[in-house]
């Protein structure tokens, strides 16, 4: 059965494309390198601030700096201040 492009397998899972061989993936080739710390830590920075700003539509009391923080995104000024008093 086909499910918009995809295979409904034996197990009634879809599986997408291809033979379902996984060999030729870049990340199983050795071709992608993880995330250095300071990539991820943008990475996550750029997310919450994505959020920050949905959540922030519909609730116009949203601290984003206080958001931030709880998800773990340093809010300091350069000099160190805090952002969120």
């Amino acid at each position: 059965m086909d499910t918009a492009g995809g295979r409904s397998g034996r197990d009634g899972r879809v599986r997408w494309g291809g033979s379902g061989r996984r060999e030729h993936d870049s990340i199983r080739g050795g071709l992608i390198k993880p995330l250095s710390e300071v990539e991820s830590n943008c990475v996550r920075k750029n997310a919450v601030w994505v959020v920050a700003q949905v959540l922030g539509y519909n609730d116009p009391n949203l601290d984003v700096y206080e958001f931030a923080e709880a998800c773990g995104v340093d809010t300091r000024t350069p000099s160190g201040r805090p952002r969120s008093l």
